[in-house]
């Protein structure tokens, strides 16, 4: 339904796709620019698409979940950031012009955000400059430096280190919530004849039997067969948390 367009992963495959089918058509000609610009984005787009795919891996899983959740509060931090880097961006662009790389709108807010990421350059952009704008670029940079190179990156640095911690506390319940969706997901694939092929009432297990297969393929295979497990193990753990909080309260 419109869930499936509210996630973030729909717009990577959709724009996967599309660089994909722009790169390569029309076929058997001599790609143009726009097609290895395409082709460009597509190679990223791919390697990122598979580093989610990793979500659903037993042993990886939990990393990639790190690196989703660290992705997202950066660009959530970044986006209150932007004003500030669009009036420094401004203010370098008006003071330092006769530098090239505030030439332009467009150069001085690329450079700005390489400045706050650490290349700050401070004698070859600000001591230079010649005019009667020096003392006012050089005490800009001054709070660019406090603000970008010091506030922001011990802010992303924390909460950074907290999304991880968050994780890691609650990572056996994310990789099943995780692998809940993705048989979902499967389900809704199969057809409906395969699933009834595939579906056992029962499961035995030899806890003292040497495994033959290795635990990635035992895990593809028994997947199909793990929903009802895990979908009650996930009631267990939100009836354990309902009756945690309930006896915390004060009476």
């Amino acid at each position: 339904g419109y869930r499936y367009f509210l996630k973030y992963e729909t717009y990577l495959y959709l724009a996967l796709i599309g660089t994909t089918a722009v790169f390569m058509w029309p076929p058997n000609y001599e790609p143009c620019l726009l097609n290895w610009a395409c082709g460009v984005f597509s190679i990223a787009l791919t390697w990122g698409v598979f580093l989610f795919q990793m979500q659903n891996l037993p042993y990886a899983g939990i990393y990639a979940l790190m690196f989703e959740d660290v992705v997202k509060t950066l660009l959530r931090a970044l986006s209150v950031f932007f004003f500030l880097l669009m009036g420094f961006s401004l203010s370098f662009y008006i003071s330092n012009r006769s530098m090239e790389p505030f030439r332009t709108f467009d150069k001085s807010f690329l450079k700005t955000f390489d400045m706050s990421l650490g290349e700050y350059e401070y004698v070859s952009y600000f001591q230079s400059i010649n005019g009667i704008f020096k003392q006012y670029a050089q005490t800009i940079s001054v709070f660019f430096a406090i603000i970008a190179s010091v506030a922001l990156i011990n802010l992303l640095v924390g909460l950074a280190v907290g999304d991880i911690e968050t994780i890691r506390r609650s990572s056996s319940t994310k990789l099943i919530a995780v692998r809940v969706q993705l048989i979902n997901e499967m389900q809704s694939i199969f057809p409906r004849w395969l699933q009834k092929r595939l579906h056992q009432n029962t499961m035995k297990l030899y806890p003292n039997k040497r495994r033959q297969r290795s635990e990635l393929v035992s895990w593809l295979l028994n997947s199909a067969y793990e929903q009802a497990y895990v979908k009650a193990e996930l009631r267990m753990i939100g009836r354990s948390r309902e009756d945690q909080f309930s006896a915390e309260l004060p009476s």
